[in-house]
């Protein structure tokens, strides 16, 4: 019996009857798609040209199609036949005025004004720049007591380095300043700082609103120059314009120290 023989080529002629029947699938699907979108095509431009068949005869579709070709027409009939017409202008004619003699005014003597002399209130500091502060005399106490005083002193007097103001004093300057507000926090202006308890008894005086620098009511005052030990404890209170105090005495010791050179005490209007 004789044995079957392997045929080396079945398996290549396999092979090529697959990508054959592959081949002819994708041309199917693809003729398929061509056809969709031939049918796609042929059915838009039918509905297309029923559409302009119906819109032809339409007096507005008539209109558009003539207005461009109309209004072309109607510029070259202007440019070429219409004469433009002239427009009247209008013409200025000047007028030159005659002179007109007018009397000559009178001379009338005018009040001379006088000069009349205003006391003005005495600041008893500078500001570090300035020279040594003069003495304001002092007022006496009122016997007001302490509580029925319209105004208080807000917390503790505090103390920061007087460069955080005068940038470079370097020690070269000591002092108390503030502000002077009322119960809203809105500055006063022109009432008086006293200062005193100095071992030569002066009492030095300024007013509120003359140092901008701490705020619109601002005051302050010169307590030495440099930076040194001042025997304590000072004093500082307010008053009115007619120096009658406003305030108790407040009591504060100043420090020798270069970090609490500047004294800050507020007041303010219960």
């Amino acid at each position: 019996m004789a044995e079957p023989r392997f045929d080396p080529d079945l398996l290549n002629r396999r092979a090529e009857r697959r990508a054959k029947r592959r081949r002819g699938r994708f041309w199917h699907f693809f003729s398929i798609v061509l056809g969709i979108l031939g049918v796609a095509f042929l059915v838009r431009l039918i509905t297309a040209s029923v559409s302009r068949t119906r819109n032809a005869g339409s007096p507005l579709a008539t209109a558009t199609a003539a207005e461009p070709q109309f209004k072309a027409y109607q510029t070259l009939y202007e440019a070429l036949f219409v004469t433009p017409t002239r427009t009247a202008t209008a013409t200025l004619t000047a007028t030159v005025p005659t002179a007109t003699e007018s009397p000559l005014p009178t001379e009338t003597g005018t009040p001379t004004p006088t000069m009349t002399a205003t006391a003005t209130a005495r600041i008893g500091t500078k500001a570090p720049d300035g020279g040594k502060p003069r003495p304001a005399a002092e007022t006496p106490s009122s016997l007001t007591p302490e509580d029925d005083y319209p105004f208080k002193v807000l917390g503790e007097p505090g103390a920061i380095n007087a460069n955080m103001i005068y940038q470079n004093s370097n020690c070269s300057w000591m002092g108390v300043a503030g502000l002077v507000t009322d119960l809203k926090g809105d500055p006063l202006v022109g009432y008086f700082v006293q200062v005193g308890g100095f071992a030569d008894g002066e009492v030095r005086e300024t007013m509120s609103g003359l140092f901008e620098i701490y705020g619109p009511s601002g005051y302050e005052i010169t307590l030495a120059r440099p930076v040194q030990r001042i025997e304590g404890p000072l004093w500082i209170q307010l008053y009115n314009s007619d120096r009658e105090p406003v305030s108790k005495r407040v009591f504060f010791e100043p420090s020798e120290s270069c970090e609490r050179s500047l004294i800050l005490i507020n007041f303010q209007k219960d």
